[in-house]
């Protein structure tokens, strides 16, 4: 048990640590805050250096940009957690680097053709009718990857 004069001295001392803890917390939550933010910019501005060495390297190399893309090829190896072998080294300076074409569609059309497939599961559905929308949507999904313009068509048409 707590002797009375000294519960005195605590609740005397409570105002003092208040106000305390009332500055104390905003400027712990802004060192904070700030750290976080610098630290994304630094990700956001490591990010956009490896998008110009991709750029860099995606041009035809001529004679004059050899120190350029040097430079791009040292870049994306700082960069990786897996270091580049001296033989892509070597072939990123003297050829073209191409990169898998992306697939890109406008809006949602990806996913409108993926959801579009006939889903006629119910509740009340056998296994085998379940496993074949499984199969439908899966052979949707690859189709339109692989070919998107196609999916992207099919996708708009039943929209009219």
């Amino acid at each position: 048990m707590i002797p009375k004069r000294q519960t005195h001295k605590l609740k005397s001392l409570e105002p003092v640590f208040v106000m305390l803890a009332s500055i104390a917390v905003p400027l712990i939550v802004a060192y904070f805050g700030n750290s976080i933010s610098l630290s994304l910019k630094e990700s956001e501005n490591r990010v956009k250096y490896v998008e110009l060495a991709v750029t860099v390297l995606s041009g035809k190399p001529t004679g004059t940009d050899r120190p350029l893309r040097q430079w791009a090829i040292e870049l994306l190896d700082s960069q990786s957690p897996i270091k580049l072998s001296d033989g892509v080294r070597q072939n990123l300076l003297l050829e073209q680097l191409v990169l898998p074409r992306r697939v890109e569609l406008s809006g949602n059309a990806l996913l409108d053709s993926v959801f579009n497939a006939d889903l006629s599961v119910t509740r009340n559905s056998s296994p085998n009718s379940e496993g074949e929308a499984k199969r439908n949507i899966s052979s949707k999904v690859h189709g339109a990857i692989a070919n998107p313009a196609s999916s992207a068509h099919d996708a708009t048409k039943g929209r009219d």
